[in-house]
């Protein structure tokens, strides 16, 4: 019955693909003392995102925000621009992926950006985006580009459909 319990169950169950269940633990730990808690707040966001709900991921993830202004997460800015993507509110998205790309670790983040820019026909800079994930890429130890394989083979496809 402890916070700790509801939110570890919670994970568990969306790992298992049981957003909806995770929903409800994580709205039954934010309550009390814990009713803003970030890391509360983050996962309830994250359960939504999974079951579809993009309006409510938006209005926990401002909630977030609103309650927790100095709370730092590159997990949850990254649901935010993905948050305004799937609710087609691509020039904010956008604005959001070019913050993240900054300083969100792994690669990730740049290629969603590069590939939000070819989404909204900026072909061009989607092009140099893709492009420069991968010389950096180049550049990186063997572990990192074992651990963002995925995202690199989506820049590299990038590259080639925009030749």
């Amino acid at each position: 019955g402890s916070v700790d319990a509801a939110r570890h169950l919670a994970t568990e169950l969306m790992e298992n693909g049981r957003y909806g269940d995770a929903i409800d633990h994580y709205r039954s730990a934010l309550t009390g003392i814990y009713e803003h808690d970030p890391d509360l707040l983050l996962g309830l966001a994250t359960a939504q995102y999974g079951a579809d709900d993009a309006q409510g991921t938006r209005e926990t993830l401002d909630v977030l925000k609103r309650e927790n202004p100095d709370y730092r997460s590159p997990e949850g800015h990254l649901l935010y621009a993905r948050t305004l993507e799937s609710l087609d509110k691509l020039t904010e998205a956008e604005q959001e992926y070019a913050a993240l790309a900054g300083y969100y670790p792994g690669v990730e983040a740049r290629v969603r950006y590069a590939a939000l820019l070819e989404r909204v026909d900026k072909t061009d800079l989607a092009r140099q985006e893709y492009a420069e994930i991968l010389a950096a890429a180049e550049l990186a130890p063997r572990h990192f580009r074992s651990a963002q394989k995925k995202w690199l083979a989506d820049a590299k496809s990038g590259v080639a459909r925009l030749g």
